[in-house]
């Protein structure tokens, strides 16, 4: 019932925002006369009184400290998906010949992010941040794929969608299935014999032309802005793998606790503040750059968004 009634703030607002751009701006997207100094303030004030809405609503979290931020983060969540939803939709009734790939992995691309974004605010409410970092780590790679396909060519798109069926041939070796082995095969050298293709990443051959040996994901976050945040990445790839360090001086212990033996199983209010880190700052470049429309609802996100997250700074 809750998450109902965030939906419906939600809509609201973008309703709103979608409405004053219509007084507010042209058809080139610039401000009519006397709304450009104005408009900061509207953004200011709406997101105030939008986040006042929802002070009551129960976020259900077991850390009362992180209660506020979480319901303003669900909120965020639910005007993402509204947001997200609206420009697939927008998208997909303006596909061409010429767009389709880029097209179809934009949209797949966010709708994961988004997703991901909710599952991340899931397991923070039960105080579980390493867990939360894990798929805070997938919206990492959702980033960084995504501006990887807005700035290239549809060429690169349809590569990198149907790149997937070397994931489906490695599940079809486990099975042992040499039937569907072969079948997937002829469909991968159908589209790409190229050996290299195959490969982890091999999508992205024609960005790096000189790369005979193999393209790790380094290599495609640090051709984007997202390689300034590369070494929280790997933080979160602790979180991820069974690897020791994360039980010895993972995000969730506290500083007198790391690098002892203290057998921790349960919730924690440790490592929140760095999964935050890891949202804004994915969330903030991917509403910039995915998003393409300068919309003032985008421009709302954004600013409800950098509201949250200049808090989380000063620790509130």
């Amino acid at each position: 019932m809750d998450g109902e009634i965030m939906r419906e703030i939600a809509k609201k607002y973008l309703k709103e925002f979608d409405e004053l751009e219509k007084k507010a701006c042209n058809e080139e997207k610039k401000f009519i006369d006397g709304y450009g100094k104005k408009i900061e303030n509207i953004f200011s004030e709406k997101c105030q009184s939008m986040f006042k809405e929802i002070e009551n609503i129960d976020s259900i979290s077991i850390l009362p400290e992180y209660e506020d931020k979480l319901r303003k983060l669900e909120l965020i969540y639910f005007l993402l998906d509204e947001k997200g939803f609206d420009y697939a939709k927008h998208m997909m009734e303006n596909v061409t010949e010429g767009n389709k790939w880029k097209t179809e992995a934009k949209i797949r691309l966010l709708m994961m992010f988004v997703k991901r974004f909710y599952e991340v605010l899931y397991l923070l409410k039960g105080g579980l941040a390493s867990s939360a970092l894990d798929r805070a780590r997938g919206m990492y790679e959702i980033a960084v794929y995504l501006e990887i396909i807005i700035n290239n060519n549809e060429s690169v798109s349809e590569k990198f969608l149907k790149h997937c069926n070397t994931s489906r041939l490695e599940l079809a070796k486990c099975l042992g299935n040499q039937q569907i082995i072969e079948e997937i095969t002829d469909q991968i050298n159908d589209f790409n014999d190229d050996d290299f293709y195959k490969k982890n990443n091999g999508w992205a051959k024609e960005l790096f032309p000189h790369n005979t040996r193999g393209i790790s994901f380094k290599n495609l976050a640090d051709i984007t802005k997202f390689k300034q945040y590369y070494f929280n990445y790997k933080i979160a790839c602790l979180s991820t793998h069974a690897t020791i360090i994360d039980s010895v001086q993972g995000i969730e212990l506290d500083k007198g606790s790391k690098g002892k033996n203290i057998w921790n199983t349960g919730a924690s209010k440790n490592g929140f503040e760095f999964v935050f880190s890891m949202l804004f700052s994915c969330s903030c470049e991917i509403l910039i750059d995915s998003l393409e429309s300068k919309s003032l609802s985008n421009a709302f996100i954004l600013v409800c968004i950098k509201e949250i997250g200049s808090s989380n700074k000063k620790g509130n």
